[in-house]
């Protein structure tokens, strides 16, 4: 019976994307069918390829567990981990640990990890039962990250950044660099939405852009939320913002970093 109804589920909901547009009431079918499957969690349906990934993921890693990071490589340089993971998003209801051993066992090994959090974390705001347009919720989402080692950057740059307003950006910015290790990529003032971190001699650059933001776009111009529409048939404009943030982001050093910029 579960199966049955996890395939019923997939078929009717595998298309919806509320956060695109607000429906109308006219649709208030997908409204059902969204809390149904708030209220009834169930496992998407998988290809192999996906079901296989994080294994296929795990191996390299193994395979590669013998480097030793304190030796220079053939450019005399050390060897870094990077791993960059995509959207972390508010689910309504307990939170728990949520890094399953696939996941910890690909990420463990990593001298810095990148995570697009498309949620505010503020408690200064109502944690939502089960709107999924206006996200928000508790600190302890980033509690299962602490067993992460290495260097955890927190990407605010995504169209959630002010689901709860500048204080909610804020509040969220400041919750993660509370946390040993923990940065945010994305905040309220001028300059938040780059970060230089220093690992094995090495400095690693980050900038953090966006398409969009779902909420309070008024205000946008008065953070550090970048955004940039690299989809559109002109984007040149779009192009030239991100290519004068790599050369202030590498200008910032007498010597060259790797800057990485994250589209979220």
């Amino acid at each position: 019976m579960s199966s049955i109804l996890r395939k019923w589920f997939d078929g009717i909901s595998k298309n919806l994307h509320l956060e695109d547009g607000r429906w109308s009431s006219k649709c208030i079918h997908k409204e059902i069918v969204y809390f149904l499957k708030m209220k009834f969690p169930c496992q998407t349906t998988l290809d192999d390829d996906c079901l296989n990934h994080f294994s296929k993921a795990s191996k390299y890693i193994e395979d590669y567990s013998h480097v030793d990071k304190n030796k220079t490589n053939e450019v005399n340089r050390k060897t870094i981990i990077m791993s960059f993971v995509g959207d972390l998003l508010f689910v309504p209801g307990p939170i728990g640990n949520y890094l399953s051993d696939p996941i910890f066992e690909f990420l463990k090994n990593s001298d810095c990890t990148a995570i697009n959090l498309e949620t505010p974390i503020s408690i200064e705001h109502k944690i939502p039962n089960y709107c999924m347009e206006t996200f928000n919720t508790s600190p302890e989402a980033l509690h299962p990250w602490r067993k992460i080692g290495g260097a955890k950057i927190f990407s605010l740059c995504n169209n959630h950044a002010l689901d709860c307003g500048i204080d909610g950006l804020n509040n969220t910015s400041r919750t993660i660099q509370a946390e040993s290790e923990f940065y945010a990529i994305g905040g309220v003032s001028k300059g938040d939405d780059q970060l230089i971190i220093k690992n094995n001699d090495a400095r690693i650059g980050f900038i953090g852009i966006t398409h969009s933001v779902n909420k309070n776009k008024d205000d946008v111009h008065r953070v550090a939320i970048p955004i940039a529409s690299l989809t559109k048939p002109e984007c040149a404009s779009d192009l030239e913002l991100i290519n004068q943030k790599y050369k202030k982001i590498s200008m910032r050093h007498y010597y060259p970093c790797c800057s990485l910029g994250v589209r979220t």
